[in-house]
C-alpha cells in the first residue's frame, strides 16, 4: 500500500518545514527566552510562542501583538496580580457573615425618673451588686460581672466596705444572701430581698438581674453559618433604704455577633451580648446622675478576665 507523505507539525518548528503555498506561515525557528526554550511561529500575526506540548506558553495579546510572552518581569507581575486576587476571595469567604447584624429592643424607666430623686455623685453612693438568675434558676456571674465593672467606670463604690477585691465583694455578698433568715434558697430574688440584704452589706444601692434568655444558635448565611445569640435580660436597680426600684430595664437582643471561617464561641457570643446591654443600660443611667467623671467602655475580654476571678 502507497502511504501518504508525512505532513508538516507546527508545534515542532525544527523538525519539518511548512508549504509555500500558504503566505500565512513561514519556517519556524527555535529561540531561546527568559523562562526557557520554547518553539515559535512566524506568520501574518507575528511570533506565538508553543510550548512542548504545542499549546501557547502565554495567553495575551501582547504576546500574539509583539511576538513573545513578555519579560519575567511581567510574568511574575502577573502571578502576584493572581496571588492578591485569591487572598482577597479567601479573606471574603472568611468574613462572610461576621458583619453583627443588630436587632436590639428596650423597655422600662426614662432617666428624668431616676433624675427626679435627685441622686448624690456617684462617688458617694455604695452599691451592692446580687448575682442575676437564668430561669431555670441557676447563679450566672456574667450579669454581676459586667454591673460591677461599669459602676467601677462610673465611679460607684462597691459594697461591703471594706473588701480587697471584686471577688471578696462577691463572696460576702452571696454569704449574707445565703444567711439570710426570711429567703428560701431556691427562691427567684425580689426587690424586698436585695434591700433586706443590702442594708446588712451597708449599700445604699443594690443591682439585681435575671435571664429570661440567654443561648446561642447556629443559623445558616448562604455557604456558612452565622452564629446567632438570643438575650432576654431584666436589669433592676433598688433604693435600700425603701427598697422602691429607683430604674428597670428590659433588653431583647438577637443580634448575630459572628460568623464565616473564624466563627467565635458560643460563651463568647453570649458575653459580647450581655456586655453590650447593660453598657447601653449604664448609659442611661450615668445620664441621670450629676456631673461626673466616665472611664473608657467595658469590653466583652475585661468581663472574661473577671469571670475567671469571680468562677474560681
Amino acid at each position: 500500500m502507497r502511504s501518504l507523505p508525512r505532513q508538516p507539525d507546527l508545534a515542532v518548528g525544527d523538525q519539518s518545514n511548512a508549504s509555500e503555498s500558504d503566505g500565512n506561515v513561514e519556517k519556524p525557528s527555535r529561540k531561546v527566552a527568559a523562562g526557557g526554550p520554547v518553539h515559535t511561529l512566524s506568520g501574518r500575526l507575528g511570533d506565538i510562542r508553543l510550548s512542548r506540548r504545542g499549546a501557547p506558553a502565554r495567553w495575551s495579546r501582547r504576546a500574539v501583538r509583539e511576538g513573545g510572552g513578555g519579560s519575567r518581569e511581567e510574568r511574575e507581575k502577573g502571578v502576584s496580580s493572581m496571588r492578591g486576587i485569591l487572598a482577597c476571595m479567601l479573606l471574603g469567604l472568611c468574613l462572610l457573615g461576621s458583619m453583627p447584624v443588630l436587632a436590639a429592643e428596650r423597655e422600662g424607666s426614662l432617666p428624668q425618673e431616676l433624675a427626679a430623686t435627685q441622686p448624690p455623685p456617684p462617688n458617694e453612693i455604695y452599691v451592692a451588686v446580687f448575682p442575676f438568675w437564668s430561669r431555670d434558676e441557676r447563679q450566672s456571674e456574667i450579669g454581676r460581672a459586667c454591673s460591677m465593672l461599669n459602676l467601677m467606670r462610673h465611679g460607684f463604690r462597691m459594697a461591703p466596705k471594706g473588701s480587697s477585691s471584686l471577688a471578696a465583694v462577691a463572696r460576702r455578698t452571696d454569704t449574707a444572701l445565703r444567711r439570710d433568715p426570711e429567703r428560701e434558697p431556691l427562691a427567684r430574688l425580689q426587690a424586698e430581698d436585695v434591700a433586706r440584704v443590702g442594708k446588712v452589706l451597708g449599700a445604699q444601692w443594690a443591682v439585681y438581674g435575671e435571664f429570661g434568655e440567654l443561648y446561642t444558635e447556629s443559623e445558616k448565611d448562604g455557604i456558612l453559618r452565622r452564629k446567632a445569640g438570643v438575650l432576654d435580660l431584666r436589669f433592676q436597680l433598688v433604693d435600700v433604704a425603701s427598697g422602691e426600684v429607683l430604674y428597670w430595664s428590659r433588653v431583647r437582643d438577637t443580634s448575630s455577633v459572628g460568623g464565616g471561617l473564624w466563627a467565635p464561641r458560643a460563651t463568647s457570643v453570649e458575653r459580647k451580648l450581655v456586655t453590650r446591654a447593660i453598657n447601653s443600660i449604664f448609659d442611661d443611667i450615668s445620664t441621670a446622675l450629676p456631673e461626673h467623671y466616665t472611664g473608657g467602655e467595658v469590653t466583652s475580654e475585661e468581663v472574661r478576665q473577671l469571670l475567671e476571678v469571680l468562677e474560681k
